[in-house]
């Protein structure tokens, strides 16, 4: 039932024609529904301008990122849903490894995969 309605969601990724589904209520569903597959904590972002905390779950197969991102010049921050990530891009952000930033590796691993949602 859901799943289906998560599935469209993701099918629609880069589709513009698709219609489009509250972002709100897929994160809702993920979160609920989702198997917790990984996290970067805020302990972790402390150094960041912009990411507060990163969440990675995994929903019928399909691996899906909640990210709380902060907004600028304020304390609140505000989640963001990314769909269909690819395990090896979640490893090479959730791992530190070299100089690159958390924010840097989230642009390079995550960014592009906004879920196309409203």
């Amino acid at each position: 039932m859901f799943y289906s309605f998560l599935l469209a969601c993701l099918i629609s990724i880069n589709s513009s024609h698709a219609p489009q589904t509250s972002c709100e209520e897929l994160i809702r569903f993920t979160k609920s529904e989702g198997y917790r597959y990984g996290s970067v904590g805020s302990l972790s972002l402390m150094s960041s301008s912009w990411l507060n905390n990163v969440d990675a779950y995994k929903v019928d197969g399909i691996l899906v990122v909640i990210a709380s991102i902060k907004s600028e010049g304020s304390f609140f921050s505000q989640d963001y849903i990314f769909c269909g990530i690819p395990e090896s891009n979640w490893s090479s952000f959730s791992t530190p490894f070299g100089s690159d930033s958390y924010g840097e590796r989230f642009n390079d691993y995550i960014m592009a995969y906004r879920c196309n949602c409203n």
